[in-house]
């Protein structure tokens, strides 16, 4: 097993009851962590460890997957050790759970030995020190250090935490692509180089849409259209896109690279079954759009006029499905460009950008589509920090 420098700092302080570890991308916080926690599992027996993350979908896609890799890579995963339905893999007699910080529920749910709270930034003060005070022995909480945000506030005027910074310097095993997009990014991007790159706090100014609301699922009862952006080397974005009154509904479709104009349209043939449903899409390609209209989609070019576009969307409150990882990923770091002085520019950064272009051609093909009224009304959601 390949261990990097966070993995031997979580060994050192195993007597330190917080440990907080910040830092950039591709830093190997999550994997360190989680490779500790085996370990740990496996010499400390009849412990019980939490690992938390802000929705299922996220943990899923994110912690889960990389515990569960781990096991695979070290051939040490045994299914019938592995209650799936509870999400709960036993070593022996001790056992790791993984659950989701958006039910109380599951907040309240009980006692723990260990904790790690993954992406720590995702979740609001309250439910983490619940978590925390719940914890017997040691919590441990990892984030990019996007914005400042309790971490840097409440839990720095606590005692007994220990804090490290990290970046992708300190991953030995990091693979070289990833280190080359990263510092491309980097080149263009000058928030995503300070917080990404050398892990430092980046500055809440300047985000294009800074308030939204996560919501469990796409209402059934409102009638919606698509927002499609093409994309090869970069994600192609399908953005099922609805609204009722002020209130407007994104849920991610696809969101995969690499994909030719045939996997496209089988993808389109599996994913949108009513092929009157309006797609407006990338109006750049005017050439995938005529074969997809061959194909029998109701696919029309999208008005790409971003000031527009974006001040559109901006007349909504925005709610986005708790399944759409990758949108929630990218408007929590889209943002508008800056000069040499840090000041804003009426431009937003071209990267990482997918789906808010499909979330914003398929809000403004419902400003000129004419919308089937619901037939219910959706209550006024509850706002809350992101």
């Amino acid at each position: 097993m390949n261990h990097n420098r966070a993995f031997w700092d979580l060994i050192e302080n195993k007597d330190v009851p917080i440990l907080v570890l910040e830092g950039g991308s591709g830093s190997s916080k999550t994997i360190s962590i989680l490779q500790r926690i085996i370990r740990r599992a496996i010499k400390n027996q009849g412990t019980i460890t939490s690992v938390v993350s802000e929705t299922l979908p996220q943990l899923k896609k994110g912690a889960m997957r990389d515990f569960f890799k781990i096991l695979e890579e070290e051939k040490i995963y045994d299914i019938n050790f592995h209650n799936q339905s509870d999400r709960i893999y036993s070593f022996g007699k001790s056992k790791v759970e993984f659950f989701s910080a958006d039910n109380m529920t599951n907040v309240l749910g009980g006692r723990r030995d260990y904790l790690f709270i993954n992406e720590g930034i995702r979740l609001n003060w309250d439910t983490a020190y619940t978590l925390m005070r719940y914890t017997n022995i040691q919590s441990i909480v990892d984030f990019n250090p996007v914005y400042e945000f309790w971490a840097h506030t409440d839990l720095r005027q606590m005692d007994n935490v220990k804090w490290f910074n990290y970046t992708f310097k300190d991953n030995k095993y990091l693979p070289e692509m990833q280190r080359k997009l990263l510092l491309e990014r980097a080149r263009t991007d000058k928030q995503f180089e300070r917080v990404f790159v050398y892990g430092l706090v980046g500055k809440r100014e300047g985000l294009i849409y800074p308030d939204y609301t996560l919501v469990d699922t796409f209402p059934p009862e409102i009638d919606y259209c698509y927002g499609l952006d093409f994309g090869f080397n970069h994600p192609l974005a399908l953005i099922k896109t609805g609204k009722i009154d002020n209130q407007l509904f994104w849920e991610q479709i696809i969101y995969r690279s690499g994909m030719i104009p045939s996997d496209i349209i089988n993808s389109l043939r599996t994913v949108v079954p009513e092929k009157k449903k309006e797609i407006f899409a990338d109006p750049s390609r005017p050439d995938l759009i005529e074969l997809i209209y061959r194909a029998g989609f109701n696919i029309k070019k999208a008005n790409n006029n971003v000031d527009e576009g974006i001040s559109g969307v901006k007349n909504y409150f925005i709610n986005i499905t708790k399944e759409s990882t990758d949108v929630i990923n990218e408007i929590r770091q889209y943002h508008w460009k800056v000069d040499k002085n840090d000041k804003p520019l009426d431009e937003p950064v071209k990267i990482a950008d997918d789906s808010m272009d499909g979330g914003r051609y398929g809000t403004m093909g419902l400003a000129k589509t004419k919308i089937t009224p619901a037939r219910v009304s959706v209550p006024e959601l509850k706002r809350r920090g992101n």
